[in-house]
Formats: C-alpha cells, sequence, structure tokens
C-alpha cells in the first residue's frame, strides 16, 4: 500500500532533501579528504511516503547513495578490488556498503541507527572498502516504518548536521573540486623524481581532448580546470624539445601553488 506523493506536505519533502544532502555532504567531505574519490551522488526521497514495509526488504530503495566509478572501487579490496562500490542511506535502516567483491554481491549494514555521526559512518566505509566482510553486518535493521513520523525523521537528521541549511548535496561538487585541487597540487609539489616515458602526439592529443571535453563539462574555466591543462602544455612542450627533466617554472606547477580560492 502506497500513498500519493502529493499527499506529503511539499515544505515537509523539502526539508527531508535538504536537511539530509547535507548530511550526506558532512559524509563526502570526510571521505573527499581521506582520498576516496566520489562518483554519483544520489538523493532521492521519491519513496519516503510508503506506509507499508514490503516483505522482501530488497524492493526499498535507498534514499541517499555515494557511488565510486568502477576503475576506482577496483583500487580497494584489500588487493582484490570491486567491480563497483557505493555507500547508501535508507531513511528506514540507516547505512551500508554494497558492491560486487569477489564476483559476489555483498551487502554490509552499518546498523547503528538511522542518524549516527559522519565520522563514523566514514570509519564504517573505510573499513568496507578494505574488508567488507569484517565490515558491519549481513543483516539489515529496522528503525521506522515507512511513512511514519516525517517531522520526527527531520529532527534527527538537524540534530546531527545542525540546522543551518548549507546548500544539501549540491555542496558535495565543491567538495570534490576542493580535494582534487589538494591531492593533484601536494602531489605535483611533492614528488620530483624523474621518470622516462614515451608519449606518442596522440596520445597528447587524446588527453587534452578529455581536458576540453570532459573536464570542461563541469569545471568550467576555474582553477582546477586551469591546472589541467597546464599539464597538458607542460606535457606537449616536453615532448617538442624531448626532454625529460621537469622545468623549474612548469606552469602546472606554478598552479599548484595558488591557492584554490
Amino acid at each position: 500500500m502506497t500513498t500519493d506523493r502529493e499527499s506529503i506536505d511539499p515544505k515537509l519533502l523539502s526539508a527531508l532533501e535538504k536537511t539530509f544532502g547535507d548530511y550526506l555532504a558532512d559524509v563526502a567531505e570526510l571521505l573527499l579528504t581521506a582520498g576516496y574519490p566520489i562518483g554519483t551522488t544520489l538523493v532521492d526521497f521519491y519513496g519516503i511516503e510508503w506506509t507499508d514495509t514490503p516483505k522482501d526488504l530488497s524492493d526499498i530503495l535507498d534514499e541517499g547513495r555515494l557511488v565510486f566509478p568502477c576503475d576506482v572501487a577496483r583500487r580497494f579490496g584489500g588487493g582484490k578490488g570491486f567491480e563497483d562500490l557505493g555507500l547508501y542511506w535508507s531513511a528506514i535502516s540507516g547505512w551500508n556498503v554494497g558492491g560486487t567483491f569477489d564476483d559476489t554481491e555483498t551487502t554490509r549494514w552499518m546498523n547503528a541507527g538511522l542518524t549516527p555521526d559522519p565520522r563514523a559512518v566514514a570509519e564504517f566505509f573505510t573499513e568496507a572498502s578494505t574488508d567488507i566482510l569484517a565490515a558491519g553486518h549481513p543483516d539489515r535493521r529496522l528503525y521506522r516504518r515507512p511513512g511514519t513520523d516525517l517531522p520526527g525523521l527531520v529532527k534527527q537528521l538537524q540534530a546531527v548536521v545542525g540546522l543551518e541549511y548549507r546548500s544539501g548535496k549540491y555542496r558535495i561538487s565543491d567538495l570534490r573540486r576542493d580535494a582534487c585541487w589538494s591531492k593533484a597540487s601536494r602531489a605535483i609539489l611533492a614528488e620530483d623524481t624523474r621518470t622516462q616515458i614515451t608519449v606518442t602526439g596522440g596520445e597528447l592529443k587524446a588527453l587534452q581532448h578529455l581536458v576540453d571535453y570532459y573536464v570542461a563539462r563541469e569545471l568550467g574555466e576555474d582553477h582546477l580546470r586551469g591546472f589541467a591543462v597546464s599539464l597538458v602544455r607542460d606535457f606537449q612542450a616536453r615532448a617538442a624539445t624531448k626532454g625529460a627533466a621537469v622545468p623549474l617554472r612548469a606552469n602546472a606547477q606554478a598552479y599548484a601553488r595558488q591557492s584554490r580560492g
């Protein structure tokens, strides 16, 4: 049995999405800072109005998701790697980590209530990304029934993130850029080991196209895109002179020394 979406107060639904978006962003910030490149981010409260819990709990979709690209996920798992990996939040069961590990779909539940501290959630994910079978619990707990006490759920979320609205899940885009800038700039300034590799002209052009078309999609003309473009130009200039040494005044290094603001 379900109710119409219109039966929920739109202001209540908006408060749920915004407040949970901040909670999700708080968790994402900790993961990005720790070096986990988050891919897709979703906040979807479409099914929040359900009044009955389905017999098959797998039919209930998660309201919040932080999903990692497959090539990133394969770096985790203690060397075995995941085919896919995500951190999910359910409005009736709280947090879980799910993914295909060692050819087996695996879900582990945190079972720490609906709104544990973001630091505890980040620690749960870190443990799962190293050894998913050692993290959390295989069985799912239910902490509330779908469709019941939505104002109480809002208050729970507000208690963990604070009452001030801070741009919800949209804050994750800025957090992702800041984390990328920090990791890239530290790497290019800290590591000076000379490495000689052969790069074809076509490979350099392909890299330029990736920067132009993919990076530009979200970053426009900001500092992070400028950083990426400058690194490509440094590669191109080095290839033109056939020099292996990294120029002391490389464009990318100059970008890396700038503040991210």
